[in-house]
């Protein structure tokens, strides 16, 4: 249930972003003379994609690597603290150790 709203977040997010900055380039093609708009309505179509895929998925990725994050290192700390420094302590036994190697 929680992905599937997630799912439905994220695409209602991007459809705003997508219509914001599309509204953005579609007034800047009126204000200039039709010869000049071939570059940004190849902008328009086809570069698009490419910033949904990169940018804007790359940030909802990365917002939800960080909530996940949190949520379960502040529910690890709230049920067994004490395990959790421990358990977090023991992994970085090896990152020190491969930095000082």
């Amino acid at each position: 249930m929680a992905e599937l709203i997630y799912n439905i977040l994220r695409a209602s997010e991007v459809k705003s972003i997508n219509v914001f900055l599309r509204r953005k380039i579609l007034q800047g093609m009126l204000k200039r003379p039709g010869n000049e708009n071939r570059e940004s309505l190849g902008f328009l179509t086809n570069d698009f994609k490419l910033l949904e895929t990169n940018r804007i998925d790359a940030e909802f990725d990365a917002i939800l690597a960080v909530s996940t994050l949190t949520l379960a290192l502040s529910y690890a700390l709230y049920s067994n603290w004490i395990l959790t420094v421990v358990f977090f302590a023991g992994s970085m036994i090896p990152v020190l150790a491969s930095n000082l190697f």
